[in-house]
């Protein structure tokens, strides 16, 4: 199967550092209210965030991956990795436990990467939201 992954070049990421990146995934795109709830969450918080894939689907790549696609992984992995950290984040926040179990330990970022639910809870603990 041959991939073409090109179109991750042509997303436009802006680079403030010091901000919480929000990466909500390509399973989270059947089940939209849940990126919707987070946004307001991080708003609601004040949080200083951006949403990476709010306009074009990524994908971590695991399905790639699982399929056998190891190069084709690679590939995305990379290209979706360099998209992220040239945002500089101090967290990366993603809902998808798939996303969260391959960026922790297939791409090894060297900031915290945490469950959306993980974060909501520090939100609450902080005080800058309510349960």
């Amino acid at each position: 199967m041959l991939s073409d992954y090109s179109y991750t070049t042509k997303i436009n990421v802006t680079t403030e550092p010091g901000r919480v990146v929000y990466f909500s995934g390509c399973m989270t795109r059947l089940t939209p209210g849940i990126s919707r709830s987070m946004e307001k969450i991080f708003n609601i918080a004040g949080v200083d965030y951006l949403w990476i894939d709010q306009y074009e689907s990524l994908c971590c790549g695991r399905p790639i991956y699982l399929s056998g696609q190891i190069e084709a992984f690679r590939e995305l992995a990379g290209r979706t990795y360099r998209m992220i950290m040239r945002c500089k984040p101090t967290r990366i926040v993603t809902n998808c436990p798939i996303c969260l179990h391959t960026f922790i330990h297939d791409y090894r970022f060297r900031v915290p990467v945490v469950h959306h639910s993980q974060y909501i809870t520090n939100l609450i603990k902080q005080g800058r939201i309510s349960s």
